[in-house]
């Protein structure tokens, strides 16, 4: 089932269509029941468990237009109730005991061991059943979440020998890749994916945003904003896009307005998001709204634990236009410690102060 018949049906069944919703029930029940069936190995329970999805499903259908990946959630809902079940398993409360001897341990170390024995139990059933891509997905997908890069890429490659017309794997292959600042072959993988993902889809505004990464770290400036504009048209939403343009285009001192409008709308939607904070005073910086730069840049580094050399950088950047001359000296010392690449000129500006073509 393609991507708008998809939506299609999504539309239809959330207006109370019982056809369109049996349609989508004989697509989907029988690969939920084989991914709970595979985790459970036991045919009844997984028979129970997939009947409730979908009940549950038809019951809330005035909530599933909100939805953009029907499978995605319903792989989702499937992984939550597994583990509901196996959470009565004798396995789980060995765990749960573990835990409690702990008073250290958090939730978040709870969500994280759920999730690497969640992936286990996925490699298991992969290793049996190589052929099934909706398995790969999760697999790939729950990689993702853990940010296991090295499994990413590996599982991706793995993934592309089965299933080299999905555009999933092509998406996990060229992350890692572009962490590692392989570009060329990232591109050649994001290439590849954006031609085998269907129109307007997330996932093609995902290869778009991608692709403008790489074209920008090449200086193919003009090629990277226009990806970045093909994924704003896709997903205006797209909050990382919308500040990675942002910043893109205040370094290159063009379109201020335009990229105070992305930051604006990326920080209203995550206010206390340290890196949109930055992104948003530097557009102001270059704007020379020097005092609003100062308090954006100010809130930036209180909301970030461990701040960055360039937040530090760019604060006594901002303190010097501001006339606080000896504060931003401090600043360009403290950023002066941390040696980050990305850093300017520190010991001229320590030196000598900002140029006068500091703006350029």
């Amino acid at each position: 089932m393609d991507f708008a018949t998809e939506k299609g049906y999504i539309e239809a069944v959330s207006r109370g269509d019982e056809q369109a919703f049996e349609s989508l029930f004989l697509h989907y029940f029988p690969r939920i029941k084989g991914f709970i069936s595979g985790i459970l190995q036991n045919e009844e329970e997984a028979e129970d468990i997939s009947q409730d999805i979908f009940v549950s499903m038809w019951q809330n259908r005035d909530r599933l237009k909100e939805i953009e990946n029907l499978n995605a959630y319903l792989y989702r809902i499937a992984k939550n109730t597994v583990f509901r079940h196996i959470e009565r398993s004798l396995l789980f409360r060995d765990y749960q005991e573990q835990q409690t001897n702990n008073a250290s341990f958090s939730s978040t170390d709870n969500d994280s061991i759920e999730e690497e024995l969640y992936a286990k139990e996925l490699e298991f059933l992969i290793s049996k059943e190589k052929n099934n891509y909706l398995i790969w997905e999760e697999l790939l997908m729950l990689y993702n979440q853990l940010e296991d890069t090295t499994a990413m890429y590996r599982g991706g490659l793995e993934c592309l020998k089965y299933f080299p017309n999905e555009p999933l794997p092509y998406v996990m292959i060229s992350l890692p890749l572009l962490i590692r600042k392989d570009l060329e072959r990232a591109k050649g993988y994001l290439e590849q994916g954006l031609d085998l993902s269907p129109d307007n889809s997330p996932i093609k505004a995902q290869f778009f945003a991608y692709l403008g990464e790489v074209y920008y770290k090449q200086d193919s400036v003009e090629q990277a904003f226009a990806m970045f504009d093909s994924t704003l048209l896709i997903n205006p939403g797209d909050i990382m896009t919308l500040n990675n343009y942002s910043y893109y285009l205040s370094l290159r001192n063009e379109h201020l307005d335009k990229a105070e409008k992305m930051i604006s709308t990326a920080l209203s939607a995550d206010p206390n998001n340290s890196t949109f904070l930055d992104t948003y005073a530097w557009v102001l910086f270059k704007s020379k709204n020097y005092s609003l730069a100062k308090f954006y840049m100010r809130s930036a580094i209180e909301n970030e634990k461990n701040p960055s050399g360039v937040l530090y950088e760019h604060y006594g950047d901002i303190l010097f236009m501001n006339g606080e001359k000896e504060e931003a000296v401090k600043m360009w010392q403290k950023a002066l410690e941390f040696r980050d690449e990305e850093c300017g000129d520190l010991k001229y500006k320590i030196e000598n102060g900002l140029s006068v073509d500091h703006e350029k």
